[in-house]
């Protein structure tokens, strides 16, 4: 089954990405895993696929394109420019090139439940993990 995963990337809860994971793995084996290489979640699931071998498909946003036809260009506190829109393009590029079967739902922000919408709109079922 190939996994994608979402989540914030502010989600420091190690011990439960671990356990989904691990609980999710054994019922439905895990044979890729989709993450958008934020901070938080996706960081913690990385290792988590390479601690049990399964491959994993990282998809960066390219916050740094500002160049994207679609782009919308904001400025951080430090002054860099970046395309907003980075992430939502990434998160349907998520499911577009890389097809999951199926998705699993951390908490998270905006970014998340951005996501989550995309799964529900390509019938594309997941579990959400609350917190412990």
């Amino acid at each position: 089954m190939r996994l994608v995963v979402t989540g914030g990337r502010d989600y420091r809860d190690t011990a439960r990405v671990f356990s989904a994971l691990d609980d999710l793995h054994a019922r439905r084996p895990i044979s890729a895993l989709i993450e958008g290489e934020a901070d938080g979640l996706d960081k913690r699931a990385r290792v988590w696929a390479i601690r049990n071998g399964v491959p994993v498909q990282p998809c960066p946003a390219p916050w740094d394109d500002i160049d994207h036809p679609d782009a919308v260009v904001r400025y951080s506190r430090s002054g860099k420019p970046y395309d907003v829109t980075a992430g939502t393009r990434r998160n349907q590029q998520m499911i577009d090139e890389w097809q999951p079967d199926f998705g699993l739902v951390f908490p998270g922000g905006i970014g998340t439940a951005d996501m989550r919408r995309r799964l529900v709109a390509a019938g594309i079922p997941f579990e959400e993990v609350a917190n412990a």
